[in-house]
C-alpha cells in the first residue's frame, strides 16, 4: 500500500543578506529549484534584519512563489535594521530612550545574558512605537 510522498521540508534564512524584495524572491526560486521544493510542503522562516528596500509580506510573497511550490507558508520573524548609534545622537525622546536602554544594556555582566536579552527586547518594542515598524518578539 502507498503512503504519502510529500515531506516536509523547513528553511531558515537570515535576511541580512538580501537588499530588496526581489533579490528575496529569486533566492527563494533558486532554493525551490535546487531542493525540488516542487513536490513537497514547505515552511521558510525569515529571521536575521531587514533594512534598506526589504519589504516583507508574507502572503504577497506566498502568491507570488505558488508556481515554485507545492505548498508555502512563510514565517516573518526579522526585525527591523535600525543604525542604534544615530538614533543614540538624536535630541529627541526617541533618541533618549536609545541612549538609556543601550547604557542599561552595557551594565550588564556577561553572565546576565537572559537579562540583556530582556532589554534588548525591550529596545526595540520601544522602537517600534517610535516608527511604523513591526517588531516580532519570538
Amino acid at each position: 500500500m502507498p503512503t504519502g510522498k510529500r515531506k516536509l521540508h523547513q528553511e531558515t534564512l537570515s535576511c541580512d543578506e538580501f537588499k530588496d524584495t526581489p533579490h528575496l524572491i529569486e533566492h527563494l526560486k533558486k532554493l525551490s529549484a535546487e531542493k525540488s521544493l516542487q513536490e513537497h510542503l514547505t515552511k521558510i522562516i525569515l529571521g536575521g534584519y531587514r533594512g534598506g528596500r526589504l519589504q516583507i509580506d508574507t502572503e504577497a510573497l506566498e502568491n507570488t512563489l505558488k508556481d515554485h511550490f507545492f505548498q508555502l507558508l512563510i514565517e516573518d520573524e526579522t526585525l527591523p535594521l535600525f543604525d542604534m548609534e544615530r538614533l543614540r545622537e538624536e535630541r529627541t525622546a526617541r533618541g533618549t530612550f536609545v541612549r538609556n536602554m543601550l547604557d542599561r544594556m552595557s551594565r550588564f555582566s556577561t553572565e546576565d545574558k537572559e537579562r540583556e536579552s530582556a532589554t534588548c527586547m525591550a529596545l526595540y518594542r520601544g522602537l517600534e512605537s517610535y516608527t511604523s515598524e513591526k517588531v516580532i518578539v519570538p
